[in-house]
């Protein structure tokens, strides 16, 4: 029997205002991402940002907690969720996940639950963490905020935007 193919999941991180949103968004319309399932993380109660994304069928919000520490039951909840509805051909099937964090989040946590939720380490797998810094007063930004600076260093790939 051959190997499962576990569903890759790119993680989004990015201070405040670094264009974490508008980036997605972008991606959302090309090839590779065509049909991905997307997490939106908010702080607030109204989903914003999954309003501007646009997307419906295959998106779960996750709001009111920052998924690193309170909220990151939710995410791996909707996770969980998003497999089940895929594997009972409720929703389409999707390539990947796409998983927009509030801009304040600490990805670490998150980067954990993959290694410690058993049906997050079975079924799907970790692409690596992209971080989003607006090129206009990114480094200072990096450099006053703890929450940035760790989005940075989770960071397998860094992303300059606002150019």
């Amino acid at each position: 029997m051959p190997p499962r193919t576990r569903i890759p999941v790119y993680l989004l991180t990015g201070f405040l205002g670094s264009g974490k949103t508008t980036l997605l968004g972008a991606w959302l319309g090309q090839p590779a991402l065509h049909g991905a399932a997307v997490i939106v993380n908010e702080l607030g109660e109204v989903g914003l940002d999954g309003a501007l994304l646009g997307v419906t069928d295959q998106a779960s919000l996750v709001s009111g907690a920052c998924v690193c520490c309170t909220g990151l039951p939710g995410l791996e909840q909707a996770l969980e969720d998003l497999f089940w509805a895929r594997l009972q051909r409720r929703i389409p099937p999707f390539p990947a996940v796409a998983v927009e964090t509030t801009g304040l989040a600490d990805p670490a946590p998150v980067i954990r639950a993959f290694d410690d939720h058993p049906l997050l380490r079975e079924r799907y797998r970790l692409a690596p963490v992209i971080a989003v810094a607006g090129a206009p007063g990114g480094a200072a930004v990096i450099d006053r905020h703890p929450e940035a600076q760790a989005q940075v260093r989770a960071a397998g790939v860094l992303i300059l935007t606002k150019t």
